[in-house]
């Protein structure tokens, strides 16, 4: 059939919706869902209806150990060339009592300081890799606070509040660009983790 004149063709909210509902209506659009039974879903709503966006979840723990005269850097990074958005929805860091900086950079800056791992993917009915593992990094090493351009300063909470602070999130990274932290005391170890979405970017997004 011809396109409807309201029809939205951006992006795959179209397929998910009928997915969601089991529809298996070719023809079925958003606009002839909302004629026919007015319907209020969330797409964003449900994490098992990410797949249907073709968004992936992911997460990502490491650590950094202590290195004598140097402060310990955590990043997640969305590599350079990927084509995808990276939105990291939540973060927090675990150490010793000390002030942390937040700040952006490339992912080159990062990576040219510090050891790489994947994150790992959080819907495993995706298959991604041999071992669920996401296109986004994470990067760890030392003595990357020149690389950063610092945006805030937090700090590690008390022992009495197990030594973790949460971080201001969301961040959104688009292709070679990370988001980190970094101590700001020397001879500290650091342990962070990551949460976060990566999805394919739409024409015009990658501005």
């Amino acid at each position: 059939m011809g396109q409807l004149h309201n029809e939205i063709r951006r992006g795959n909210l179209g397929p998910a919706l009928k997915a969601a509902l089991g529809a298996d209506d070719a023809d079925g659009t958003l606009e002839r869902f909302s004629e026919t039974i007015g319907p209020v879903i969330d797409l964003w709503s449900l994490p098992e209806w990410a797949a249907l966006r073709d968004e992936v979840l992911g997460v990502i723990l490491v650590s950094q150990g202590a290195v004598v005269g140097e402060s310990s850097f955590i990043a997640v990074v969305n590599p350079t060339g990927s084509g995808m958005i990276v939105t990291v929805e939540a973060a927090r860091v675990f150490g010793s009592i000390q002030t942390l900086a937040l700040g952006q950079a490339t992912a080159l800056a990062f990576e040219g300081s510090g050891s790489i791992s994947a994150g790992f993917v959080r819907d495993r009915r995706l298959g991604i890799g041999a071992l669920f593992r996401s296109r986004t990094n994470a990067v760890f090493g030392t003595d990357a606070a020149q690389l950063m351009v610092t945006q805030e300063f937090v700090a590690l909470a008390s022992a009495t509040e197990d030594k973790q602070a949460i971080l201001s999130v969301p961040a959104v990274l688009s292709p070679g660009t990370g988001y980190g932290v970094q101590g700001q005391t020397n001879n500290l170890a650091l342990v962070a983790g990551f949460r976060f979405r990566e999805r394919a970017a739409l024409p015009g997004e990658l501005v």
